[in-house]
């Protein structure tokens, strides 16, 4: 039997040959060959010729890294054009990733490129939150209509400062009802709060019965962090999730944010890590 089921290995280690190797041998060689049998020179060289090439070949038999289907692909410079969209839609159907997160103004074209393979998650209020609920809830209609899955509203964070935790308590519900069975995440932008508004911040989403509550737009100087995390984590409610989002640069910070409790990361690096290209952008 292998050391662990299915479900619980860690896939991505699985890319170093060392760990492939020793996998490998703990989970089909040992059980096979007795202690004799390794004892002998033949031996030895039996079970090599029959481990090594099925260690080379383990990277292209084995799904990519667990991170990349918790990972949404985001696109959301000012010159973003559509070929540059259609790629990123590429990576996601073929990574198969939770969503693309790209512009409101190319919602619809990527929903029919993708056709339901792919959500396709868009961003209302966005990158300041400054705006009225009301151009927010337009936003938001038009969105949905045009075939967004997911909506990522950014909250007004002059409010949270002013302590107007009921404008925006009433702005998130507003926007959830328009969303209905869809998706909406609230984005606070922790790199401007302090732990005290963040914490305050958990307890509104909840309250008004977001989905997520998400860290950054990575628009704004800085982006998920570790600590934000383990806080959202002892504050949030049990019907709210964690997306971390912005500045998540290798599998193993991304797998650490897992650990700490999220259950969305917002990352184009991932998959360029996967697809080994530089690992540049959000």
């Amino acid at each position: 039997t292998l050391p662990l089921p299915p479900d619980q290995l860690n896939l991505s280690g699985l890319y170093t040959p060392s760990f492939s190797f020793v996998l490998l041998f703990t989970a089909f060689v040992e059980p096979l060959v007795s202690d004799s049998y390794l004892d002998s020179v033949s031996g030895f060289v039996s079970t090599f010729v029959v481990v090594f090439p099925v260690v080379l070949l383990l990277p292209f038999v084995l799904p990519f890294p667990p991170v990349v289907p918790l990972s949404v692909l985001p696109l959301l410079l000012q010159g973003s054009t559509w070929e540059e969209i259609k790629q990123i839609c590429d990576d996601a159907m073929k990574y198969e990733t939770a969503s693309v997160c790209i512009a409101p103004s190319y919602v619809k074209e990527a929903a029919e490129y993708m056709n339901g393979r792919i959500p396709v998650c868009t961003v209302i209020g966005f990158p300041n939150g400054y705006m009225t609920t009301a151009a927010k809830e337009f936003e938001t209609k038009d969105a949905l209509a045009n075939g967004a899955s997911e909506i990522d509203m950014v909250i007004n964070i002059g409010w949270l400062k002013d302590k107007k935790y009921d404008l925006i308590e009433n702005e998130i519900k507003i926007l959830k009802a328009a969303c209905g069975d869809k998706i909406l995440k609230v984005i606070i932008e922790t790199c401007f709060l302090t732990d005290e508004e963040k914490i305050k911040m958990c307890e509104i989403v909840t309250s008004a019965g977001a989905d997520y509550i998400k860290t950054s737009t990575g628009f704004g100087g800085a982006g998920a962090t570790f600590a934000d995390i383990e806080l959202f984590a002892k504050h949030i409610g049990p019907n709210v999730k964690m997306k971390a989002a912005g500045g998540i640069s290798s599998i193993d910070d991304a797998e650490k944010f897992l650990a700490l409790g999220a259950d969305r990361l917002g990352t184009s690096r991932i998959v360029k890590i996967v697809k080994n290209e530089e690992a540049t952008g959000y």
